[in-house]
């Protein structure tokens, strides 16, 4: 009998605190589930209305939304939403019952048999969407429950909480390395040179490392959080 345990699902949902997480954590990924015949959805919980200490400039709300709707089509997602624009590293300003059941909705609506989240770290946003997202998915709500739910990793991996007490899932994207470097490219207002954590180098170097670990020549890695066959 043919295992289907890596079978991809025909629709997925990425969660993701900023415009750009989603793509440095499992633009792979995406990729190769689209080219499954999966459907994608990408939620960005907040972007734009900040300045960050390590860019020159600010980017503007409307420049941060182009970059994504390019990296989205760069990857082929089915659809990508914003839930909080103006909340970029202010997520804590809103009441969490808010965050919440907006993901609710989406959830409720989308049929997802697979989540991915963000893991949490040192960066308050990261860590505030993790949580909603473990909430939005807890057990006994009344709709589809994903069958898998993994947190994808950033280029900070070793400045963040201890790790998750979880096994681990790795996914080849070797094939789609590149492709996965042209969508972050596409938010160029967000990359720095390397060695800088939010740059071409260090995501090529992490995927190569995962690589490394799982037999391919790049990979992603995920925490499972939870598998159901």
């Amino acid at each position: 009998m043919k295992s289907t345990l890596f079978q991809w699902a025909q629709r997925i949902l990425v969660i993701s605190p900023h415009a750009d997480d989603e793509v440095i954590g499992c633009g792979g990924t995406i990729a190769r589930a689209v080219e499954g015949a999966s459907e994608v959805t990408v939620v960005v919980m907040s972007i734009g209305g900040v300045k960050h200490c390590h860019l020159n400039v600010m980017a503007s709300t409307d420049e941060r939304l182009s970059e994504l709707a390019a990296c989205s089509g760069r990857l082929g997602v089915s659809n990508w939403h914003v839930l909080f624009p103006e909340k970029d590293m202010r997520l804590e300003t809103i009441p969490m019952l808010e965050i919440v059941t907006s993901l609710d909705h989406i959830l409720d609506k989308g049929g997802f048999e697979e989540v991915y989240i963000p893991l949490p770290s040192h960066n308050i946003d990261h860590r505030i969407t993790y949580e909603a997202a473990l909430s939005s998915l807890r057990p006994g709500v009344r709709r589809i429950s994903p069958t898998l739910v993994a947190a994808y990793e950033d280029t900070v991996i070793n400045w963040r909480p201890d790790g998750l007490n979880s096994g681990h899932l790795y996914v080849d994207i070797s094939p789609l390395i590149e492709k996965k470097i042209a969508a972050l490219e596409e938010y160029h207002s967000q990359l720095r040179p390397y060695p800088q954590t939010t740059s071409i180098e260090a995501v090529r170097r992490l995927a190569a490392m995962r690589g490394l670990e799982s037999g391919f020549s790049y990979a992603e890695k995920f925490s499972i959080l939870r598998l159901v066959r």
